[in-house]
């Protein structure tokens, strides 16, 4: 959508008109509910769209400055360059829940959740907060439930997250899959 905007300079019947190209430009047999960012990239290149730089956000942004609604939408965006489907939830009565995704792939696909932490590098994430999440894990029945953290996690929240399926993401593994990924707070 960002590259489809960035586009179509903020004219929505430009934007409507490229959209329509780029999806008839993609393979409808694949039958995705979802389009990659790569997959737009390239449908704009054969469309001979010139796709301007994205506008830089102040230099030295990290983590830290992120608030934690901001945290959450670049988890989110991380999740749509991984091909998940990802909808934030309503940032209070979320139970526990700030991010549900989907992945439409075989065996490895269905509907996951994600906690999303982003606490300075001495507050450790405990194991209430994991059981907590694993309470709406269950509850939702989600295929997996993951617990992210610009921190870590204590020894007994790792046990407990190991004892009960839940994948917890530490400040320096979230930092891998951002780069792996060219997902970039700035």
């Amino acid at each position: 959508a960002e590259l489809l905007v960035r586009c179509s300079k903020g004219l929505s019947s430009l934007l409507l008109n490229r959209f329509k190209k780029v999806v008839a430009l993609i393979d409808q047999k694949t039958n995705k509910p979802y389009l990659t960012v790569e997959e737009v990239r390239t449908a704009l290149v054969k469309l001979r769209i010139e796709i301007p730089e994205p506008l830089p956000l102040p230099a030295n942004r990290t983590l830290d400055d992120l608030t934690g609604v901001e945290f959450e939408s670049l988890i989110k965006a991380l999740l749509i360059e991984m091909g998940f489907q990802a909808e934030l939830t309503e940032v209070t009565g979320d139970g526990g829940i700030d991010i549900v995704a989907l992945l439409d792939r075989p065996f490895s696909g269905g509907r996951y959740i994600f906690q999303c932490k982003r606490y300075s590098e001495g507050n450790l994430v405990g194991a209430p907060a994991i059981r907590d999440f694993y309470g709406a894990v269950m509850a939702d029945r989600a295929v997996k439930g993951i617990f992210i953290t610009t921190s870590e996690f204590t020894t007994q929240a790792k046990e407990f997250a190991s004892q009960s399926g839940i994948e917890l993401v530490n400040r320096a593994r979230l930092n891998q899959i951002l780069e792996e990924y060219k997902v970039h707070t700035i």
